[in-house]
């Protein structure tokens, strides 16, 4: 089971939190979390790239469910190491991803970047 939403705009994030909330349900996996963090890496995507993104979630192994948010790129950057100053307006969507992913990455190519996040599925780890 795989889910492929393309999300043109800030419109479209209601549409893609509810597929992907359907597919974390699916596996398992927490939906809130699962749901939070597409959110921050399609918006971010959105924002920074001014344009669409594909959210693609995928089985990797029976025990990991995968969202990567896929784009044209054209930034580079890593995931923070630190939080944002309390004052700060923005910079702490990248740290949710990383609190509540079991691993994280980016994966960069001249005209495409590709932000992923892995969840452990709770039920294999038991």
């Amino acid at each position: 089971m795989t889910i492929d939403v393309v999300v043109e705009d800030a419109n479209d994030l209601a549409q893609m939190r509810r597929r992907v909330g359907e597919f974390a349900g699916r596996a398992g996996s927490s939906v809130s979390d699962v749901v939070l963090a597409a959110n921050e890496l399609a918006t971010n995507s959105l924002t920074y790239t001014g344009g669409s993104c594909r959210v693609i979630g995928t089985y990797p192994s029976s025990c990991v469910m995968r969202i990567a948010v896929a784009d044209r790129g054209g930034y580079d950057f890593d995931f923070p190491a630190a939080a944002a100053c309390a004052r700060s307006i923005g910079g702490r969507g990248l740290m949710i991803v990383r609190d509540v992913a079991s691993r994280c990455g980016i994966t960069t190519a001249p005209h495409s970047t590709c932000v992923w996040f892995e969840i452990d599925i709770p039920v294999c780890l038991a």
